[in-house]
Order: structure tokens, then sequence, then C-alpha cells
């Protein structure tokens, strides 16, 4: 918890985010300060271990049908060639690898300090 003695830190919101927080705020009975400070704790303690991996396949599954349904109607619409298509699922699996062996990565360090 911040105290009156910790650095103070001057931030630029928007307004729509700022109504937000002050909304929350009083929903969890807290100042402004103490609503941004306990959502930024939570964000650093999030551990991409405890969500459960069903989760995460359905998140992947969505977000690809929905890349491969934009495809499709680009392709439809002649805005994508078949080539630029391949390309673009070319460097959709090498990132989706990528993001596979950070998460296996992570499951590992979590599971480490978790010991």
């Amino acid at each position: 918890m911040a105290t009156r003695t910790d650095p103070s830190f001057k931030a630029r919101l928007p307004g729509d985010l700022r109504a937000r927080i002050d909304t929350a705020a009083k929903e969890n009975g807290r100042s402004v300060n103490a609503e941004i400070v306990a959502r930024l704790e939570k964000s650093f303690s999030m551990d991409v271990s405890d969500v459960p991996l069903n989760v995460i396949v359905e998140i992947g599954s969505s977000f690809t049908a929905g890349i491969f349904k934009q495809m499709r109607d680009e392709m439809i619409h002649g805005n994508m060639s078949p080539d630029q298509i391949r390309e673009t699922i070319a460097k959709l699996a090498d990132r989706s690898a990528e993001m596979h062996d950070a998460i296996l990565k992570e499951k590992e360090v979590s599971r480490t300090k978790k010991k």
C-alpha cells in the first residue's frame, strides 16, 4: 500500500478511463489513488500459468478464426492476393510458435517459483 511518503507520480488519463477508475474506486470503497495502486499491483501479480489451458486455446481459436475470416473477405474483395494470404499465414504460424514457446517458458518459470 502506498503511503504519503512514497514518491508521487503524475499521469495523463483519457477522460473515460478516469471516470471508470472513479466509479471502480467508489464501488470498492477506495480512494482513486488506492484503486490505481491495487489494479497495478494485481496486473504485476498475474500469472499466465494460472490461466487454464482450455481458456488460452479458446482465445487463440477465436482470434485465428477472426483473422482467417478477415483474410477471406479481403481476398473476395480483391484486396489480398493468394500469395499475400500465404505470406500472412506463414507469419501467423511463426508468431503462434513463438507465443507457444513463451507460454511454456512462463509456466516453467512459474512452476520453479512455486517450489
